[in-house]
């Protein structure tokens, strides 16, 4: 059965210096295991077109987070996705 997983890591990137706001940089990497290239079937093709919209996914998991936060009270909460490289 394939798989698309999706792998966060904390990156060497320097979060920008503003007082008061809190940043955590990490790099998102999509990969897929697992895939049957000889016999695909209706998995594989679930597991291609997941991962052509990695980054819609990503950005809605994004906006939810983001809003769940803000339920608890934290204020002034944002998040910013940078795209840096897509394989």
């Amino acid at each position: 059965m394939p798989k698309v997983i999706f792998e966060f890591t904390e990156s060497d990137a320097v979060a920008g210096d503003v007082p008061g706001h809190f940043a955590v940089p990490v790099t998102i990497s999509v990969g897929v295991e697992g895939f049957n290239d000889a016999r695909p079937g209706h998995a594989e093709c679930l597991v291609l077109i997941m991962k052509q919209k990695a980054p819609a996914i990503l950005k809605v998991i994004n906006e939810v987070y983001v809003g769940r936060l803000k339920e608890t009270g934290a204020s002034g909460v944002k998040s910013e996705l940078f795209k840096v490289n897509l394989q």
